[in-house]
């Protein structure tokens, strides 16, 4: 090819990226690259393509490699600062930042990111002082509001930050009126606030299409708006993650108490657990495909009349519109008797001391995620302190080297103990009952979290979730679910989760009845 070619596929590659057809835009910088090897600005965009799909370790390769042949371009140093932040390298970012900073001090993109880097870190009063900056640099920098709206709503309780939530949303809706993220986004902080019929407005959007984890779903059946559900049959239809799945269900028995016949979707893993705990719905796996990235549920194995249908979600909010038609906590998950009976013997094997399930991430360790996540080597003090507990590993996927890094106990027994025989990820019954066998539950809000609350387990919670509604630190689904947060007016997190465990109940009532205000005075 000649190198007329070059510019041509380079162009249409920039072309594609800006449609968003990534993939294919892949495909023209790479024959680029073929008519001009070793071309940076290729190089260059075909990190930001990788960085775009989410492929964050082959986006700083490329980056890297750009950088090596254009050592003094601000733009691709600044692009690997992001990625190695949206990959959770936050010293690693935090470091590319500070070494394009003398050149980009009035950029207002570089203190945004530093803003996102530093509630990423825990770091709230960093992150509001550098979005406040990005957002003095360039008042109409909607994506910088949007940023420091969260942040202004985790340190709502710090005097000087009062209030400025509500005000940091509004102006970033200004440019985000029709964008489903921000609404997605600002749903959270409604529901943590008690905002309840706000955040359900907001969090609606979940289900547009540029959303990616929204689900079409393929029938005709009316949509469920709350109708009286008497002599009528409803479809419950599968949505988001597991735990989300779980807080969702809680609501499906008040619904089949009055509905004819209920048939709810949910995660195949989690099928038997979820008909035990409702013997009179009808539980099935859904019957989907997914085309072109978009998840598609068929009904096409229906074979009798549905009145209504509903997401999980849109069902727990419709039994639920308020805070007000929340019952009193209870149970609302049965773990399976035989394996229960079994996983206690196995634990009071072990000692008398009251056992404390631990789980200190999510499968998902994306950079964005990380602020809501325990470093294990973080808990270390506190593990060690509280000798009088045994904790137990409920953490799923691989921790096998996070563990063997643990030092032992002075007697030589390890800090936490972990049975090998128990795939934590995919035996959902196992889990289940190994939960429910536990005296107490630590961790980050993730599946097992959701698992512990369903199941009435004393659990102790690290930051929040878009799903835990009413109070800052109680949820009205989950009975004695208490939350933790590592904000500048708290307590040290260790010292948060000594007093939670040590004072599970009187710690719990008292968050339980007070109000916010009062909270924040204690």
């Amino acid at each position: 090819m000649a190198r007329a070619d070059f510019k041509k596929f380079y162009n249409r590659g920039r072309q594609l990226a800006q449609k968003n057809r990534f993939s294919d835009a892949i495909a023209a910088f790479e024959t680029a690259l073929e008519v001009k090897p070793g071309d940076p600005d290729t190089i260059f965009q075909l990190g930001n393509m990788s960085k775009a799909m989410h492929f964050y370790d082959m986006a700083i390769k490329w980056y890297d490699v750009a950088s090596s042949l254009k050592p003094d371009s601000i733009e691709i140093a600044f692009n690997r600062a992001h990625a190695l932040q949206l990959t959770g390298r936050n010293n690693e970012a935090l470091q590319a930042y500070a070494d394009v900073a003398p050149l980009m001090h009035s950029d207002p993109m570089l203190w945004n990111n530093l803003g996102t880097l530093y509630q990423q870190m825990s770091l709230t009063a960093d992150a509001i002082d550098a979005l406040e900056r990005a957002v003095s640099l360039k008042p109409a920098y909607y994506d910088a509001w949007n940023n420091l709206g969260l942040s202004y709503f985790i340190a709502r309780t710090v005097p000087r930050h009062a209030g400025k939530w509500t005000e940091a949303f509004e102006k970033a809706e200004r440019g985000y009126a029709k964008d489903p993220h921000f609404h997605v986004n600002r749903a959270t902080c409604y529901f943590w606030d008690g905002y309840y019929s706000k955040g359900w407005a907001d969090y609606a959007f979940r289900h547009d299409p540029k959303i990616k984890s929204s689900v079409k779903y393929d029938h005709t059946i009316p949509w469920w708006k709350g109708e009286d559900l008497t002599g009528k049959t409803i479809l419950i239809g599968e949505e988001q993650g597991i735990g989300d799945q779980i807080t969702f269900i809680s609501a499906v028995a008040d619904i089949a108490a009055t509905a004819k016949k209920v048939i709810v979707e949910v995660n195949p893993k989690i099928i038997s657990l979820v008909q035990r705990s409702l013997p009179n719905v009808d539980v099935i796996k859904a019957k989907a495909e997914t085309i072109d990235l978009k998840r598609h549920h068929a009904y096409d194995w229906l074979t009798e009349p549905v009145d209504f249908f509903a997401p999980l979600g849109d069902a727990f909010y419709y039994s639920k519109p308020s805070l007000d038609t929340f019952r009193a906590k209870k149970p609302f998950l049965i773990a399976d008797p035989a394996l229960k009976k079994n996983w206690a013997e196995r634990l009071l094997k072990l000692n008398t001391k009251p056992k404390v399930g631990i789980s200190w991430r999510s499968s998902k360790m994306t950079g964005e995620r990380q602020g809501g996540y325990f470093d294990l080597e973080m808990l270390l003090p506190f593990l060690e302190k509280m000798s009088d507990f045994q904790f137990v590993n409920i953490q799923y996927g691989d921790c096998t080297d996070e563990l063997a890094a643990m030092p032992k106990r002075a007697d030589g027994t390890d800090l936490i103990i972990s049975y090998a025989d128990l795939d934590l990820f995919d035996d959902i019954e196992g889990t289940a009952a190994l939960i429910e066998s536990l005296d107490f539950v630590i961790s980050v809000r993730n599946t097992q979290a959701c698992f512990a609350g369903g199941l009435g387990k004393k659990t102790i919670t690290y930051h929040g979730s878009f799903m835990q509604f009413g109070r800052h630190y109680t949820d009205p689904v989950y009975p004695y679910l208490l939350a933790t947060y590592p904000h500048e007016n708290e307590l040290p997190i260790l010292t948060q989760l000594e007093n939670a465990l040590c004072h599970f109940d009187t710690t719990y009532h008292l968050c339980e009845q007070q109000d916010e205000t009062t909270l924040a005075a204690l």
